[in-house]
């Protein structure tokens, strides 16, 4: 509704041919489906969104024209515009179409709005400088990094003596240490839980929450330090 707002133009539905007979109103054009553009200059429209989950959601907007504002906007330094995709074209294609529309300053500051966070799966990133001597369009990838997740089953995983093989490893003993020493404020024991070999040692419900969940945090500094 914007784009239409502002090339003047209220685009038809696209694959319109004839109207549902069992729906009355268009059929006696107290409803008009739009099946061709037609020039559109309202000043206030309603927006209705109904979805099948059951939110609705209506919504009127004002529109201002600012198009004797927007033809005499000069910057009065050089700004700089970005852009990312999901192709290199993309970003290229959408560089050069904001050149031209760069005598928009709200143009401008929408794309600035658009730019201050990263957008998930645009891997190409580009920019431009407008009201300078050249006007060179940047575009380049960003190479993603590979996270690893590490998930955890939770409460049911844990046996007596479960820490015994790794008590070796450094980077797992320092952090069961940093936990224990948080525990001791609430007299919490873990060493001596996490090296019992008694089998009913998790049968009482803290001793297990606790020190699964001390385990599995030392069990992420011992992957990560490798």
């Amino acid at each position: 509704m914007i784009l239409a707002h502002i090339k003047g133009i209220l685009p038809a539905n696209l694959y319109y041919c004839t109207p549902n007979p069992d729906i009355p109103a268009l059929l006696d054009g107290k409803i008009q489906v739009v099946d061709k553009n037609v020039k559109f200059s309202a000043k206030y429209v309603g927006l209705n969104s109904t979805g099948f989950g059951g939110t609705n959601v209506h919504i009127v907007l004002k529109f201002d024209n600012h198009q004797d504002i927007e033809n005499s906007w000069k910057p009065k330094i050089p700004l700089i515009i970005l852009c990312s995709g999901r192709t290199a074209e993309a970003v290229q294609h959408f560089l050069e179409n904001a050149l031209i529309e760069s005598h928009d300053q709200h143009f401008v500051k929408l794309l600035h709005e658009l730019s201050k966070n990263a957008i998930p799966r645009h891997p190409y990133r580009g920019y431009a400088v407008i009201n300078s001597d050249n006007i060179d369009i940047h575009v380049d990838k960003n190479e993603l990094k590979d996270y690893t997740w590490f998930i955890f089953t939770g409460m049911g995983s844990q046996w007596p003596g479960m820490s015994n093989d790794l008590v070796r490893f450094e980077a797992f003993n320092k952090s069961v240490s940093v936990s224990q020493e948080y525990l001791n404020n609430v007299g919490f024991n873990l060493m001596n839980v996490l090296q019992s070999s008694e089998p009913t040692v998790f049968d009482d419900l803290k001793n297990a929450i606790v020190a699964l969940s001390a385990f599995q945090v030392a069990l992420v500094a011992l992957l990560k330090s490798v």
